[in-house]
């Protein structure tokens, strides 16, 4: 997904403080901000922006970034810019931090093994998210062979409430009455996770 703003903000910045790479022909324009001064009563009410002065730049306020982080959207990796002094955080920690929550848990759903690919499939084609502010459940990460079928795992933040998402595709299966579920308090490549049963809705 990619989007563009057409909020253009005029006058947030603060010429005389501001550092960059300036126009030859018109000073007050920035090729690149490399240390940035803004004037705060510009910006209020404002989600994402750009600045007259540095139109190739997206901005966007506290109030996006609280919005973000408040419905758990994965892939924004926010830098600080202003106030000075703000510590931007380390985008590998932060990527590592997203995907440790995304992965905290594991459902494993037992197959027998020969409806393996047709049950994977269909829990794939549950998992898709269609539209922008649909919550992430979770993923597919591989299967984990069992004397009484195949594990398919899906690593998830919580595992009931992705059962009770694919429920009912579960049982809409010709073998679903077949189908059993069980969850790790950890990620599935934890050698240590304790498996517990968990009933279907």
């Amino acid at each position: 997904m990619a989007y563009q703003t057409l909020t253009v903000v005029s006058g947030a910045v603060n010429q005389d403080r501001t550092k960059g790479l300036r126009l030859k022909k018109n000073p007050h324009f920035f090729l690149d901000i490399e240390e940035y001064h803004l004037k705060e009563s510009k910006l209020k009410n404002l989600s994402t922006f750009r600045l007259a002065e540095d139109l190739s730049t997206v901005l966007v306020t506290q109030n996006f970034v609280d919005t973000a982080e408040a419905a758990k959207l994965l892939g924004f990796f926010f830098d600080p810019i202003w106030p000075l002094g703000a510590k931007a955080p380390d985008p590998t920690e932060l990527k590592a931090k997203s995907l440790e929550r995304s992965q905290a848990k594991t459902l494993l759903v037992c197959v027998p093994s020969q409806h393996l690919d047709e049950t994977r499939n269909a829990i794939a084609e549950a998992l898709i998210l269609t539209e922008p502010n649909t919550p992430y459940l979770g993923g597919l990460a591989g299967e984990l062979a069992d004397t009484e079928g195949t594990k398919i795992l899906l690593p998830c933040p919580n595992p009931k409430k992705l059962l009770t998402h694919i429920t009912p595709l579960l049982r809409s299966l010709p073998w679903g009455e077949e189908l059993s579920a069980s969850a790790y308090d950890s990620p599935y490549w934890d050698k240590d996770a304790m498996e517990k049963p968990i009933k279907l809705p």
